[in-house]
C-alpha cells in the first residue's frame, strides 16, 4: 500500500520485454510481488492455460516461467506490506495516520 514514484521507476526501467514480464522480489528470493509487476502480452497465453488447469496463484504461474526478477532495495522493504487480513489494514492505517510511511 504505500508504494511510491521511486518504485514504479524502477521496475519500469528493468522492464525486459522479451520475458513475461518483469517482477519485483523479496530479500533472497523468498517471495515474488504479483501486484507490483509488469505483464508482457505473451503472458496471457500461459495465464489462461493455468486458469483453465484451476491454477489461480500468480506466484505459482510468475516463478514458473521466465521473468526478470528486480531485488526490492532494503530501504523499500516496508513498501510492499503485504495487507491481506483486518490486522494488516489496520497496521497499515495507523502506520499512514501517524505519518511513519517512508
Amino acid at each position: 500500500p504505500f508504494l511510491n514514484e521511486k518504485n514504479i521507476k524502477t521496475i519500469v526501467e528493468a522492464r525486459d520485454s522479451l520475458r513475461y514480464g518483469t517482477c519485483y522480489i523479496q530479500k533472497g528470493g523468498l517471495g515474488i510481488e504479483p501486484m507490483c509487476t509488469i505483464y508482457e502480452p505473451k503472458f496471457i497465453l500461459p495465464l489462461y492455460e493455468a486458469m483453465s488447469r484451476r491454477e489461480l496463484s500468480p506466484t505459482r504461474i510468475i516463478s514458473e516461467l521466465p521473468f526478470k526478477q528486480v531485488k526490492i532495495a532494503e530501504p523499500d522493504r516496508f513498501n510492499f506490506m503485504n495487507v491481506n487480513t483486518p490486522e494488516e489494514y489496520e497496521i497499515a492505517r495507523s502506520k499512514r495516520e501517524q505519518g511513519n510511511v517512508p
